[in-house]
Protein backbone atom coordinates (compact mmCIF):
# COMPACT_ATOMS: atom_id res chain seq x y z
CA UNK A 1 0.00 0.00 0.00
CA UNK A 2 1.42 3.52 -1.12
CA UNK A 3 2.06 5.62 1.85
CA UNK A 4 2.33 9.04 0.02
CA UNK A 5 0.23 11.96 1.64
CA UNK A 6 1.51 14.76 -0.97
CA UNK A 7 -0.71 15.11 -4.11
CA UNK A 8 1.08 14.41 -7.59
CA UNK A 9 0.23 16.08 -10.61
CA UNK A 10 -1.25 12.69 -12.10
CA UNK A 11 -3.37 12.27 -8.90
CA UNK A 12 -4.71 15.67 -9.38
CA UNK A 13 -5.62 15.50 -13.38
CA UNK A 14 -7.74 12.26 -12.05
CA UNK A 15 -9.19 13.93 -9.14
CA UNK A 16 -10.45 16.96 -11.11
CA UNK A 17 -11.58 14.62 -13.73
CA UNK A 18 -13.91 12.97 -10.77
CA UNK A 19 -15.44 16.54 -9.74
CA UNK A 20 -16.32 17.17 -13.25
CA UNK A 21 -18.19 13.90 -13.51
CA UNK A 22 -19.70 14.60 -10.32
CA UNK A 23 -21.07 18.29 -11.34
CA UNK A 24 -22.59 16.94 -14.21
CA UNK A 25 -25.10 14.12 -12.40
CA UNK A 26 -25.44 16.24 -9.15
CA UNK A 27 -28.89 17.70 -8.16
CA UNK A 28 -27.72 19.45 -5.78
CA UNK A 29 -24.55 20.54 -3.47
CA UNK A 30 -24.84 17.77 -0.91
CA UNK A 31 -25.65 15.40 -3.46
CA UNK A 32 -22.46 16.52 -5.79
CA UNK A 33 -20.24 16.07 -2.33
CA UNK A 34 -21.61 12.85 -1.78
CA UNK A 35 -21.21 11.65 -5.07
CA UNK A 36 -17.47 13.28 -5.23
CA UNK A 37 -16.45 11.45 -2.47
CA UNK A 38 -17.81 8.00 -3.67
CA UNK A 39 -15.96 8.45 -6.87
CA UNK A 40 -12.76 9.10 -5.02
CA UNK A 41 -12.94 6.29 -2.38
CA UNK A 42 -13.62 3.64 -5.52
CA UNK A 43 -10.79 5.22 -8.03
CA UNK A 44 -7.41 3.02 -7.38
CA UNK A 45 -5.94 5.35 -10.22
CA UNK A 46 -5.31 7.74 -6.83
CA UNK A 47 -3.03 6.83 -4.15
CA UNK A 48 -4.72 5.24 -1.45
CA UNK A 49 -3.52 7.94 1.50
CA UNK A 50 -4.90 10.66 -0.85
CA UNK A 51 -8.08 9.52 -1.82
CA UNK A 52 -9.16 8.57 1.78
CA UNK A 53 -7.55 11.30 3.35
CA UNK A 54 -9.64 13.83 0.65
CA UNK A 55 -12.78 11.93 0.40
CA UNK A 56 -12.98 12.13 4.25
CA UNK A 57 -12.47 16.24 4.39
CA UNK A 58 -15.16 16.17 1.30
CA UNK A 59 -17.80 14.30 3.79
CA UNK A 60 -16.90 16.56 6.79
CA UNK A 61 -17.25 19.72 4.58
CA UNK A 62 -21.10 17.77 3.42
CA UNK A 63 -21.81 17.09 7.09
CA UNK A 64 -20.87 20.72 7.98
CA UNK A 65 -22.83 22.74 5.69
CA UNK A 66 -25.76 20.06 6.31
CA UNK A 67 -25.81 20.37 9.90
CA UNK A 68 -28.48 22.61 11.25
CA UNK A 69 -27.95 22.96 14.47
CA UNK A 70 -24.47 24.38 13.52
CA UNK A 71 -26.03 26.44 11.55
CA UNK A 72 -27.97 27.59 13.98
CA UNK A 73 -25.08 27.97 16.07
CA UNK A 74 -23.11 30.19 13.30
CA UNK A 75 -26.44 32.52 12.96
CA UNK A 76 -26.70 33.09 16.50
CA UNK A 77 -22.65 34.16 17.15
CA UNK A 78 -23.19 36.29 13.85
CA UNK A 79 -26.03 38.69 15.69
CA UNK A 80 -24.32 38.81 19.07
CA UNK A 81 -21.13 39.82 17.55
CA UNK A 82 -23.22 42.91 15.20
CA UNK A 83 -24.51 43.24 18.86
CA UNK A 84 -21.41 43.49 20.50
CA UNK A 85 -19.51 45.73 18.16
CA UNK A 86 -23.11 48.08 18.02
CA UNK A 87 -22.96 48.34 21.75
CA UNK A 88 -19.00 48.55 22.46
CA UNK A 89 -18.24 51.28 19.59
CA UNK A 90 -21.19 53.26 19.32
CA UNK A 91 -20.05 55.96 16.83
CA UNK A 92 -18.66 52.91 14.52
CA UNK A 93 -20.16 52.19 10.90
CA UNK A 94 -19.73 48.59 10.21
CA UNK A 95 -21.41 46.03 8.13
CA UNK A 96 -20.96 42.57 8.89
CA UNK A 97 -21.12 39.53 6.49
CA UNK A 98 -21.23 35.58 6.67
CA UNK A 99 -20.37 33.36 4.22
CA UNK A 100 -19.73 29.91 3.32
CA UNK A 101 -16.56 28.69 1.11
CA UNK A 102 -17.66 27.89 -2.28
CA UNK A 103 -17.44 23.93 -3.05
CA UNK A 104 -14.89 24.19 -5.87
CA UNK A 105 -13.03 26.75 -4.05
CA UNK A 106 -12.99 24.92 -0.81
CA UNK A 107 -12.07 21.45 -3.24
CA UNK A 108 -8.79 23.62 -4.23
CA UNK A 109 -7.75 24.28 -0.83
CA UNK A 110 -7.74 20.95 0.11
CA UNK A 111 -5.90 20.14 -3.27
CA UNK A 112 -3.42 22.69 -2.23
CA UNK A 113 -2.87 21.33 1.31
CA UNK A 114 -2.03 17.98 -0.03
CA UNK A 115 0.12 19.24 -2.46
CA UNK A 116 2.10 20.73 0.08
CA UNK A 117 2.11 17.72 2.21
CA UNK A 118 0.59 19.68 4.74
CA UNK A 119 -2.90 18.38 6.94
CA UNK A 120 -6.21 18.67 5.78
CA UNK A 121 -7.23 19.26 9.25
CA UNK A 122 -5.69 23.42 8.32
CA UNK A 123 -9.07 23.41 6.07
CA UNK A 124 -10.33 25.79 8.78
CA UNK A 125 -12.00 28.58 7.10
CA UNK A 126 -15.38 26.79 5.47
CA UNK A 127 -17.32 29.17 7.34
CA UNK A 128 -16.46 32.29 7.78
CA UNK A 129 -17.72 36.17 9.21
CA UNK A 130 -15.96 39.07 8.20
CA UNK A 131 -16.46 42.89 9.65
CA UNK A 132 -15.76 45.94 7.23
CA UNK A 133 -15.42 49.17 9.34
CA UNK A 134 -16.42 52.06 7.43
CA UNK A 135 -15.09 55.76 7.39
CA UNK A 136 -11.57 57.72 5.98
CA UNK A 137 -8.48 55.47 6.44
CA UNK A 138 -7.12 57.07 9.37
CA UNK A 139 -5.08 56.22 12.30
CA UNK A 140 -7.80 56.11 14.68
CA UNK A 141 -10.59 53.44 11.94
CA UNK A 142 -7.11 51.10 11.63
CA UNK A 143 -6.57 51.08 15.30
CA UNK A 144 -10.35 50.29 15.94
CA UNK A 145 -9.40 46.83 13.98
CA UNK A 146 -7.21 45.45 16.65
CA UNK A 147 -9.70 46.65 19.07
CA UNK A 148 -13.12 45.02 17.22
CA UNK A 149 -11.09 42.26 17.11
CA UNK A 150 -9.85 41.68 20.60
CA UNK A 151 -13.44 41.96 21.56
CA UNK A 152 -14.48 39.63 19.00
CA UNK A 153 -12.00 37.19 20.72
CA UNK A 154 -13.25 38.18 24.35
CA UNK A 155 -16.40 37.28 22.95
CA UNK A 156 -15.57 33.98 21.84
CA UNK A 157 -13.57 32.47 24.46
CA UNK A 158 -16.60 33.00 26.80
CA UNK A 159 -18.96 31.64 24.60
CA UNK A 160 -17.89 27.50 23.34
CA UNK A 161 -14.90 29.00 21.18
CA UNK A 162 -11.28 28.74 21.49
CA UNK A 163 -8.87 30.67 19.64
CA UNK A 164 -6.59 28.69 17.08
CA UNK A 165 -2.90 28.89 16.76
CA UNK A 166 -2.32 30.28 13.77
CA UNK A 167 -0.78 27.42 11.82
CA UNK A 168 3.03 26.96 10.50
CA UNK A 169 4.32 26.30 7.10
CA UNK A 170 6.49 23.65 6.72
CA UNK A 171 10.34 23.76 6.30
CA UNK A 172 10.88 23.34 2.33
CA UNK A 173 7.52 25.71 1.51
CA UNK A 174 8.18 28.69 -0.73
CA UNK A 175 6.20 31.10 0.67
CA UNK A 176 6.48 35.13 -1.67
CA UNK A 177 8.61 37.06 -0.40
CA UNK A 178 8.45 35.07 3.20
CA UNK A 179 5.52 36.92 4.47
CA UNK A 180 2.27 34.90 4.20
CA UNK A 181 2.84 35.22 7.92
CA UNK A 182 2.08 32.72 10.61
CA UNK A 183 3.28 34.24 13.96
CA UNK A 184 3.92 37.95 12.93
CA UNK A 185 7.03 39.62 13.82
CA UNK A 186 4.75 42.53 14.52
CA UNK A 187 1.34 43.37 16.05
CA UNK A 188 -0.66 45.79 17.75
CA UNK A 189 -2.66 42.33 19.00
CA UNK A 190 -2.30 41.58 22.45
CA UNK A 191 0.12 39.54 23.10
CA UNK A 192 -1.80 36.93 24.79
CA UNK A 193 -3.82 36.81 21.25
CA UNK A 194 -0.25 37.48 18.61
CA UNK A 195 0.33 33.77 18.01
CA UNK A 196 -4.04 33.31 17.07
CA UNK A 197 -3.93 36.58 14.94
CA UNK A 198 -2.33 36.53 10.97
CA UNK A 199 -2.24 40.22 10.73
CA UNK A 200 -1.93 41.04 7.84
CA UNK A 201 -2.63 45.06 8.84
CA UNK A 202 1.18 45.30 10.60
CA UNK A 203 2.68 43.16 8.33
CA UNK A 204 0.99 43.50 4.70
CA UNK A 205 1.15 40.67 1.85
CA UNK A 206 3.51 41.92 -1.06
CA UNK A 207 0.61 42.85 -3.18
CA UNK A 208 -0.40 45.20 -0.79
CA UNK A 209 -3.01 42.81 1.05
CA UNK A 210 -3.99 43.76 4.81
CA UNK A 211 -6.63 42.46 7.18
CA UNK A 212 -6.60 40.78 10.34
CA UNK A 213 -7.12 37.01 10.65
CA UNK A 214 -8.09 34.33 12.96
CA UNK A 215 -9.55 31.29 13.67
CA UNK A 216 -12.09 29.74 16.32
CA UNK A 217 -12.66 26.34 16.98
CA UNK A 218 -16.10 25.18 18.54
CA UNK A 219 -16.98 23.10 21.38
CA UNK A 220 -19.59 20.84 19.28
CA UNK A 221 -19.52 16.90 18.99
CA UNK A 222 -18.21 17.83 15.07
CA UNK A 223 -15.34 20.32 16.21
CA UNK A 224 -16.12 22.69 13.83
CA UNK A 225 -14.32 26.39 12.95
CA UNK A 226 -15.19 29.58 12.02
CA UNK A 227 -12.85 31.80 10.43
CA UNK A 228 -12.86 35.63 11.49
CA UNK A 229 -11.67 38.67 9.57
CA UNK A 230 -11.81 42.36 10.28
CA UNK A 231 -10.49 44.95 8.52
CA UNK A 232 -11.27 49.01 7.24
CA UNK A 233 -13.29 49.52 3.90
CA UNK A 234 -10.15 51.12 2.06
CA UNK A 235 -8.41 47.78 3.04
CA UNK A 236 -11.24 45.21 1.77
CA UNK A 237 -11.86 47.61 -1.70
CA UNK A 238 -7.80 46.90 -2.67
CA UNK A 239 -8.54 43.26 -1.59
CA UNK A 240 -11.63 43.08 -4.21
CA UNK A 241 -11.27 45.21 -6.85
CA UNK A 242 -7.43 46.94 -6.52
CA UNK A 243 -3.67 45.48 -6.42
CA UNK A 244 -4.78 43.07 -3.56
CA UNK A 245 -7.52 41.22 -5.49
CA UNK A 246 -7.57 37.76 -3.86
CA UNK A 247 -8.49 35.76 -7.25
CA UNK A 248 -5.44 37.52 -8.63
CA UNK A 249 -3.26 37.00 -5.99
CA UNK A 250 -3.95 33.20 -5.87
CA UNK A 251 -3.59 32.82 -9.64
CA UNK A 252 -0.16 34.49 -9.28
CA UNK A 253 0.43 32.51 -6.41
CA UNK A 254 -0.65 28.44 -7.18
CA UNK A 255 -1.20 28.97 -11.13
CA UNK A 256 -3.72 27.94 -13.15
CA UNK A 257 -7.09 27.45 -10.67
CA UNK A 258 -9.10 24.46 -10.81
CA UNK A 259 -11.75 26.55 -12.50
CA UNK A 260 -10.87 26.84 -14.98
CA UNK A 261 -10.31 23.03 -15.83
CA UNK A 262 -13.48 22.71 -15.53
CA UNK A 263 -16.68 22.32 -17.62
CA UNK A 264 -19.43 24.33 -15.60
CA UNK A 265 -22.09 24.57 -18.98
CA UNK A 266 -22.57 20.52 -18.03
CA UNK A 267 -24.11 21.64 -14.38
CA UNK A 268 -27.70 21.51 -14.10
CA UNK A 269 -28.36 21.98 -10.73
CA UNK A 270 -31.18 24.34 -9.48
CA UNK A 271 -29.59 27.97 -8.26
CA UNK A 272 -26.58 27.70 -10.97
CA UNK A 273 -26.16 28.62 -14.74
CA UNK A 274 -24.09 28.81 -16.85
CA UNK A 275 -24.68 31.69 -19.24
CA UNK A 276 -21.98 31.79 -21.94
CA UNK A 277 -18.61 33.73 -22.67
CA UNK A 278 -17.62 32.34 -19.17
CA UNK A 279 -20.61 34.12 -17.18
CA UNK A 280 -21.89 32.37 -14.59
CA UNK A 281 -24.93 32.59 -12.47
CA UNK A 282 -24.38 30.78 -8.79
CA UNK A 283 -27.16 31.25 -6.20
CA UNK A 284 -26.24 28.21 -4.31
CA UNK A 285 -22.14 28.36 -3.69
CA UNK A 286 -20.76 26.50 -5.91
CA UNK A 287 -18.10 28.06 -7.78
CA UNK A 288 -17.69 31.01 -5.26
CA UNK A 289 -18.67 31.38 -1.86
CA UNK A 290 -22.59 31.50 -0.97
CA UNK A 291 -23.49 34.69 1.60
CA UNK A 292 -25.25 33.93 4.23
CA UNK A 293 -26.10 36.54 6.78
CA UNK A 294 -25.47 39.98 5.96
CA UNK A 295 -25.95 42.95 8.72
CA UNK A 296 -24.88 47.03 8.34
CA UNK A 297 -25.02 49.87 10.46
CA UNK A 298 -24.53 52.85 8.54
CA UNK A 299 -25.80 55.38 10.50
Amino acid sequence: METTTTLMAEDEAVIINLLQKSLNSAFDVPHLLETFSSLLKDCEDISYNIRILLANSVDEYRELIINRDYLRTLRATFNNIYDLITENERDLNFKIDGRRKGVVNSIEKMLRLLKEGRSLDLFRDSMGIRVILFGHETEELQSKVFTVLEQIIQFMSTNRFTLCEADNIPKGIKLDKGIDILIPKKSLISDIYQTGVKDYVCNPKHNGYQSLHSIFRAHSANSSFIEIQVRTEEMHLNAEYNDANHHIYKIDKYGKRIHSKLDFSKVLIPGFRYLGENLIYDDIGLQTSLLTFYRTKSF
